[in-house]
């Protein structure tokens, strides 16, 4: 009997541990994890209390890493919200200061002209004769 048990047991720990990795690699979602842990709940049950502490702390580890790294991704893109917000008003304050200083300069138009080519009135008469 003994010998069977161990025989069992040494199959629902490689299984469990092949599930583990599987999700480790991920190979499969926590949630295909989870549809494991619920399948064999009765095998797992009647593992050693050694086995199932381990499972649970790797589980904890597991848990505990993926809250941090949401955490930190969390961070990260809050940050990328800041930057990009404050990229925004720094564009449309630029836009609404660069206007304004056309319009001071005596507006749109008059800047336009300023800055384009120059013609005399005889060089384009010269031209067009």
């Amino acid at each position: 009997m003994v010998a069977t048990l161990s025989g069992l047991w040494d199959e629902m720990r490689l299984k469990l541990a092949q599930a583990i990795k599987a999700y480790n690699d991920n190979d499969i979602t926590l949630s295909d994890l989870k549809a494991f842990l619920r399948e064999h709940r009765d095998e797992i049950d009647q593992l050693p209390q050694t086995d199932l502490k381990l499972v649970a702390d790797w589980m904890n580890a597991r848990s505990d890493r993926l809250d941090g790294e949401n955490r930190a991704e969390r961070a990260n893109l809050e940050n990328i919200r800041i930057l990009t917000d404050a990229w925004a008003d720094a564009h449309g304050k630029g836009v609404t200061e660069g206007l304004e200083r056309a319009i001071r300069l005596g507006g749109l138009g008059a800047t336009a002209s300023r800055s384009g080519p120059h013609f005399s009135d005889r060089a384009i008469s010269y031209h067009l004769t």
